[in-house]
């Protein structure tokens, strides 16, 4: 195992959310995060979609602390966007 994936879940730093995720998809890489009928994601796939959602807010121009508004049904899409806001340093407002 390699020095990333030989810590228990019990010595993982527990900074940041988007920290919490990254750490999380080097341990549990396979596992499932979210499942909801048909779909299901990885810890891994939950970490890789939130860093490509960051990635189009930066090059939409949205800045770290800027706000964004989140309006959609609960679903695994909604937790890549709101994963990517805050791995971007964005603040998430949910909208119902």
């Amino acid at each position: 195992m390699s020095e990333a994936t030989d810590q228990t879940p019990a010595t993982l730093s527990l900074t940041t959310i988007p920290r919490l995720l990254e750490q999380s998809a080097e341990y549990y890489a396979g596992q499932t995060a979210i499942e909801d009928g048909e779909t299901t994601l990885s810890f891994g796939d939950l970490a890789t979609a939130a860093q490509h959602a960051a990635r189009a807010y930066i090059a939409a121009g949205i800045e770290p602390g800027d706000r964004i508004a989140i309006a959609m049904a609960n679903a695994p899409a909604y937790s890549e966007i709101l994963f990517g806001a805050w791995h971007g340093g964005l603040a998430a407002v949910p909208r119902a």
